[in-house]
């Protein structure tokens, strides 16, 4: 009977293949980048490379995630998308504007300009 793997070898495998594919993106050519968690799986390291990376990507980004320090780190606009009106300014402009409460999904924006022109 065969043997499972652990969970903490499963995470490891998800994070190198993430790892890969995140690399992958952002050494391409592409005017414009969808990017849904992309610290997601990572360990501390590696998230600080992906920050490097979409720093220094020559297109624009388009990202939705929670981690904060990502945001606040890569982020130059934040579109907050609500049933309210769509609201744009930056990560730390939003948490003062709701609180402490602030828990609500984001697309975030890392403009530059287009490679392809």
């Amino acid at each position: 009977m065969a043997r499972l793997p652990s969970m903490g070898r499963v995470f490891r495998l998800l994070g190198e293949m993430m790892k890969l594919q995140l690399t992958r993106l952002l050494l391409g050519r592409y005017n414009i980048l969808l990017m849904d968690e992309p610290s997601n799986f990572l360990d501390l390291p590696a998230v600080e490379a992906l920050e490097t990376m979409m720093k220094g990507y020559a297109g624009t980004i388009l990202f939705v995630s929670h981690d904060t320090r990502l945001v606040e780190n890569v982020a130059t606009m934040i579109y907050e998308i609500m049933p309210d009106p769509c609201r744009a300014g930056t990560l730390s402009g939003a948490v003062r504007a709701k609180g402490e409460q602030h828990r609500c999904e984001s697309l975030h924006v890392r403009r530059q300009q287009p490679i392809l022109q």
